[in-house]
C-alpha cells in the first residue's frame, strides 16, 4: 500500500512538473546579437515603400518567459521608443511588439517581430509593421526577414557597449565596427543621411556637428544621430499628410 502511494505521488509530481514547464523558454537569449534584415516588402497607399536590406546589433534581455528586444545600431527609429520591443516566449518561439504614435495627426505604427531560436546563438523569423491613419482612410504595411546570430564574444569586464539612436532617416557606420569595445578604444562614427535628408548634429554622449565624429569608449555610451528633411505634411489628408508613418524604419532599415 505504501509503495502504491509513493508511486502515485511520484506520478503526480511528474505531471505537475511537466505542466508547470510546458511553456517555459527553451533558451536564455540574454546578450548582444548581430542581426540582418532582408527580403523587404511593402503594400499600401501613397508613400508605402519597403526599407532596404540592413544589418547591425541588437540587445535581448530575457527573464523567464518574457523578454525585451532593442535595436542598438544600424536601425532608424522615429520615435526612438520604436527601437524597443517587449514580448513573451513559448518554447523557442519569441514574439514581441511595440506601438508608437509617429506623426502629428495621431497616426500609429504597430510593429511585431516573431523569430524562432534554433539554438542559444541563432534565430530566424520576420518583422511586420502596420501604419494606420486615424481617419482609417489609408494604411501601409511592410516587413522583412530577420536573421539573428549571437557572437561568441559578449561584453566582458573592461568592455563597453555603444548604443545608437537615429532620429530621422539615415544610417551610421562605425570604425572599428562591432558595437562592443575594449576600454579606451576611439570609435569613428560616420553619418549618412537618407534621401532628401540632411545630417544636423550628434547628441547624447557625443555632441557637435562634425561628421565623422569620434568618441572614446571609457564607459557604456549612447549617441543620437539627428537628421532632418523637407516635409510636405500640412495637415491636409488629401495630400497624404502624416504619410511619414510609412517611412518609419522600425524593423527595417
Amino acid at each position: 500500500m505504501i509503495t502504491k502511494k509513493i508511486f502515485l505521488f511520484s506520478i503526480l509530481l511528474i505531471v505537475m512538473f511537466s505542466t508547470t514547464n510546458l511553456y517555459s523558454a527553451t533558451y536564455d537569449l540574454t546578450g548582444t546579437w548581430n542581426y540582418t534584415l532582408s527580403g523587404n516588402w511593402a503594400q499600401g497607399d501613397i508613400g508605402c515603400n519597403p526599407g532596404p536590406a540592413a544589418s547591425g546589433t541588437c540587445k535581448i534581455t530575457q527573464t523567464g518567459d518574457t523578454f525585451t528586444f532593442a535595436f542598438t545600431s544600424g536601425v532608424s527609429c522615429d520615435p526612438g521608443e520604436a527601437c524597443t520591443f517587449s514580448g513573451a516566449v513559448t518554447g523557442n518561439v519569441y514574439t514581441c511588439s511595440t506601438t508608437d504614435i509617429v506623426d502629428s495627426e495621431g497616426g500609429s505604427v504597430t510593429s511585431t517581430i516573431v523569430f524562432t531560436a534554433g539554438s542559444a546563438t541563432s534565430g530566424t523569423g520576420s518583422g511586420n509593421s502596420l501604419y494606420t491613419h486615424p481617419t482609417g482612410e489609408w494604411s501601409c504595411s511592410w516587413g522583412n526577414t530577420i536573421s539573428l546570430t549571437k557572437p561568441s564574444e559578449q561584453p566582458q569586464p573592461g568592455q563597453y557597449i555603444l548604443t545608437l539612436i537615429i532620429s530621422g532617416s539615415g544610417t551610421v557606420t562605425l570604425d572599428p565596427p562591432g558595437g562592443i569595445y575594449n576600454a579606451g578604444i576611439q570609435v569613428q562614427l560616420t553619418a549618412t543621411p537618407g534621401l532628401s535628408e540632411s545630417f544636423n548634429n550628434w547628441s547624447g554622449d557625443l555632441s557637435g556637428t562634425d561628421n565623422p565624429g569620434s568618441i572614446t569608449m571609457d564607459s557604456d555610451k549612447s549617441v543620437q544621430l539627428n537628421f532632418s528633411g523637407d516635409s510636405d505634411d500640412n495637415g491636409d489628408d488629401d495630400d497624404g499628410g502624416g504619410g511619414g508613418g510609412c517611412f518609419i524604419s522600425v524593423v527595417n532599415q
